[in-house]
């Protein structure tokens, strides 16, 4: 991510990051402290009330069913809100050339200036980096840029309101200026040049403790997603086995609801011969 973002990206991507961080921890911190990580498991038990009913059956023969009293209980799972950052990057098939694309031409980029922040197919390239302007300017590849997460690389270095390059950084609000912007933070205080807020930003220990609190928050939701898929696999395997225990229950039962049916009307055949010969 380093190699590839600008040191604009990087300081605000690292804010951003250091901010969903510290939110997925109070969220993983929460979860463990409401219990909703414990082990809950589904368990199927005949309603004790069903008992009356098959004695009151069993008083006109054998009904072989196996029955126990407890309550049905399920835990639904909480949905985890995906707070990680969403990293799936456009294919840079679909990378088109900025400034062929201003004259209706569709060229290929293969390239992205990260300062200019326009994509160039390679003729466009070879100017780029020939005019005076720009051509101290390192444009990357296509293909790493779009290794970059999408957030950072929605990251620019211009000023939206004034279409104009930050140059300045507010420490009180947080965030980069351009020159017209200062109207705007007359009162804030400690206004520095934002290439000092920048320097050596790509080396500094905030990335490398980012780079680790990043892996450490994987590792946990690794072990995290790995557990509840298999409570989900455990408590599938006995919510079925008690649907089919019901199935089984009501079978036997209907089964012998009709052979009793059955007893009943041969029972009342010779009666009824009888009345007939009345």
């Amino acid at each position: 991510m380093k190699q590839y973002a600008t040191e604009l990206q990087m300081y605000i991507g690292l804010r951003d990051i250091e901010k969903t961080t510290s939110e997925v921890a109070k969220y993983i911190e929460n979860l463990k402290s409401g219990g909703h990580l414990e082990e809950y498991d589904i368990e199927i038990k005949i309603s004790s009330d069903l008992q009356s009913i098959l004695e009151d059956v069993k008083s006109f023969g054998e009904i072989h069913v196996n029955t126990s009293s407890s309550s049905y209980h399920l835990w639904e799972e909480e949905e985890i809100k995906d707070s990680a950052t969403q990293t799936t990057a456009s294919s840079s098939s679909s990378d088109v050339c900025s400034l062929c694309q201003d004259d209706n031409v569709s060229s290929q980029a293969v390239t992205r200036c990260t300062e200019c922040e326009v994509f160039l197919c390679q003729e466009c390239d070879k100017h780029h980096r020939k005019a005076p302007l720009s051509k101290h300017h390192k444009p990357i590849s296509t293909e790493d840029f779009n290794k970059l997460p999408v957030f950072m690389k929605k990251i620019s270095s211009q000023c939206k309101d004034h279409n104009m390059r930050f140059e300045l950084y507010c420490p009180f609000h947080a965030c980069p200026c351009c020159v017209h912007c200062v109207y705007k933070h007359q009162k804030c205080q400690d206004i520095k040049p934002l290439s000092d807020i920048l320097s050596q930003i790509k080396s500094s220990a905030s990335v490398l403790l980012c780079e680790n609190e990043l892996n450490d928050m994987n590792e946990i939701f690794e072990v995290i997603l790995n557990y509840l898929k298999q409570r989900i696999d455990k408590n599938q395997i006995k919510k079925m086995d008690g649907i089919e225990k019901s199935h089984a229950m009501r079978r036997a039962i209907d089964d012998y609801l009709n052979e009793l049916e059955e007893n009943i009307l041969v029972d009342l055949k010779p009666s009824t011969r009888h009345w007939n010969q009345i």
